[in-house]
């Protein structure tokens, strides 16, 4: 028995000799996917994404990173240190630990990686480009373990992330992609009215581009219910070009020409963004004109602008911001003119003038006589062959009215009849009131009629046959009673002046 013991015991001790002896293997790194996605509200939609591989991964515990000999150079130089060996590298990145040491560090290694002529690197060995899907994101597969420079391509200001990849990883990217911000100084419109619209954009830090074929450009359409002008005063474009006005950093107002295509209008802002790229991040604000022309329906006054701008250094390749659209819709105003007691019927002949704000306000003229009923509101009031009569026909294309005026903006108008069918008396003046009610993407309007919301957006008119008669009190029977009353007193003074006349 002391002999089993004692064997044991030999055997115990050698195992624990030889467990100790036994170094403790690292866990090894695991390759897998790198997916980029935009940081709240913000869209990386149709952009280009790049990865740079800047250390391979080779085990995590303990951390063991293996420096890209492609980008061992550039390292030590961003780094300001002298050696380009892996660990020297790691170690001196570490070292930078969070917050903007290393977000300047990344930035700084990005500009030197990306000239206006070339990219460091070989494309899918040493870096990955994808381009972010519609729903704003972007994953790059078969990523090899390591640690990563993530860029998006034509941002208007470096701002690259580091991120170690082991396995499947996610990053979060700041989206600040050129785009513009439009506005304009209407909400809605009456046809012949002028649209100041205002488009505002930062400037971009193109160091990473090709000054020579850098591009910026603003492209603006049009909607048929539109069209370009010169100025404030609608004056009419006479050529392909016009003038707007361009201010950066809320600096002095410049004319810059901008060419026009019918309805679109190019812009190039490439000499503007090089002159001022002390200005990086600072508001580029552009300011032209439209006029809302005789096509104008509800839905057809809208503006779009987009971005045309480099997204891909060492190329002439340009990518497109997401249009921002602008809508100033225009109203209609529909009218059922009928006999007393038969709705279902349309009373045509009538005649009518729209009056603004109150029943002896500015007449609001139409572009022309018309016979069915339609009428548009004049683009220039002061034409000569325009009107200030509407007049009422039978039923418009089974809509429940006789009498429409289209392009009107929102306010309060009177309708005021001129002219009764004959055999009619004139009905009283209509006080209505147009509201735009438009809340998204489709334009709509509410009306109240005499200060009572109607919800079918007709306006109904009725109209009395013949003559009308005298009420009770009215001054038809105060003339009788006086005249009544008068008689009366002369037979009464007769009366007396005669009995004394018989007594004297």
């Amino acid at each position: 028995m002391k002999k089993f013991k004692k064997a044991m015991a030999l055997l115990l001790s050698a195992v624990m000799m030889f467990a100790m002896s036994v170094t403790a293997f690292a866990a090894p790194a695991a390759d897998g996917s790198l997916t980029v996605n935009a940081i709240a509200g913000g869209s990386l939609t149709g952009q280009d994404i790049y990865i740079f591989k800047l250390f391979d991964l080779e085990e995590t515990d303990p951390a063991d990173y293996q420096v890209n000999p492609t980008y061992a150079e550039a390292l030590k130089e961003v780094l300001n240190t002298t050696s380009t060996e892996s660990y020297d590298l790691y170690s001196e990145i570490a070292a930078l630990g969070e917050g903007a040491n290393v977000q300047n560090f990344a930035n700084d290694f990005t500009k030197k990686i990306i000239t206006g002529t070339k990219i460091t690197g070989k494309e899918n060995t040493d870096y990955k480009v994808g381009t972010a899907t519609a729903a704003g994101s972007y994953t790059f597969e078969n990523t090899e373990a390591g640690y990563y420079l993530v860029w998006l391509g034509g941002s208007e200001t470096i701002q690259s992330s580091l991120v170690t990849v082991n396995g499947d990883t996610t990053v979060s990217l700041k989206s600040d992609t050129p785009a513009p911000d439009k506005e304009a100084d209407k909400e809605d419109v009456q046809i012949g009215d002028v649209v100041t619209y205002t488009v505002t954009m930062k400037v971009p830090d193109m160091s990473l581009y090709n000054p020579d074929t850098y591009v910026f450009t603003l492209k603006d359409t049009l909607s048929a219910g539109l069209d370009f002008v010169s100025d404030v005063q609608g004056t009419a474009v006479t050529d392909s070009k016009i003038q707007v006005t361009v201010s950066v950093g809320g600096g002095a107002d410049s004319q810059v020409e901008a060419s026009i295509n019918g309805r679109e209008m190019t812009l190039e802002l490439a000499g503007t963004v090089k002159a001022n790229q002390d200005k990086i991040g600072q508001d580029i604000t552009v300011t032209y004109y439209a006029k809302v022309n005789e096509d104008a329906v509800m839905d057809n006054t809208s503006n779009s602008a987009k971005l045309e701008y480099s997204n891909e250094p060492g190329t002439e390749e340009t990518g497109e911001s997401i249009p921002d659209i602008v809508k100033t819709p225009t109203f209609a105003l529909n009218v059922h003119k009928f006999e007393q007691g038969k709705t279902d019927e349309f009373l045509a002949g009538a005649s009518f003038q729209l009056h603004r704000d109150s029943a002896t306000g500015t007449v609001i003229k139409m572009a022309a006589e018309s016979s069915n009923g339609q009428y548009v509101v004049a683009e220039d009031q002061n034409a000569a062959d325009s009107t200030d009569t509407v007049i009422t026909a039978g039923e418009i294309a089974g809509g429940g009215y006789n009498l429409q005026i289209n392009g009107l903006a929102a306010g309060i108008y009177y309708l005021v009849e001129t002219g009764a069918p004959e055999g009619f008396n004139l009905a009283a003046p209509v006080k209505i009131e147009i509201t735009n009610t438009t809340g998204g993407e489709t334009p709509s309007y509410s009306i109240t009629v005499n200060d009572t919301e109607d919800e079918d957006l007709v306006v109904d008119v009725v109209n009395n046959r013949g003559t009308i008669l005298p009420g009770t009190g009215g001054m038809g029977t105060v003339i009788f009673t006086i005249a009544g009353i008068v008689l009366l007193l002369g037979v009464g003074a007769s009366f007396v002046i005669s009995r004394r006349r018989k007594s004297a």
